[in-house]
């Protein structure tokens, strides 16, 4: 897998395919790419840049991409922005997700009842630096 940052004017397709992201100047993110095609596998989109936050979008077609994108988005958000947490939202129904975003570190801040449809919840996650298990895993080999 290569990862590249976010490229609209390369990647802009396969981001509306795969995400229902509303994509602006300001959104960033990384993508992996196959080695061998070329062909995008998952990607992270980040934008509503806070203060002190970002909103995170993940799609992945490859679950292999999650280990290639993990570390080099965790790093970008925590180091090279500074931003002090991660924000995302999941549909209640998607517990597949719920379950991957708390395995990285993502702890469910609140519930909106039925925003995204009857009986489908909208979840809040948030994600701390020292929550994240990327860093945690530095930390332990350190």
């Amino acid at each position: 897998m290569i990862i590249v940052a976010f490229n609209p004017f390369k990647h802009l397709e396969y981001a509306r395919a795969v995400t229902d992201v509303a994509i602006s100047d300001k959104t960033r993110g990384l993508v992996a790419l196959d080695k061998k095609t070329g062909e995008p596998q998952g990607l992270v989109l980040l934008d509503n840049w806070l203060g002190n936050s970002v909103m995170s979008h993940v799609a992945l077609q490859n679950p292999m991409a999650a280990r290639y994108l993990e570390p080099e988005v965790m790093k970008y958000v925590f180091d090279t922005c500074g931003k002090a947490m991660m924000l995302g939202t999941v549909t209640s129904d998607n517990e597949k997700a719920l379950k991957f975003d708390k395995h990285l570190g993502y702890k469910e801040l609140f519930r909106i009842p039925s925003a995204h449809a009857e009986g489908v919840d909208l979840v809040v996650l948030q994600m701390l630096r020292e929550d994240c298990r990327y860093f945690k895993k530095l930390s332990e080999v350190a």
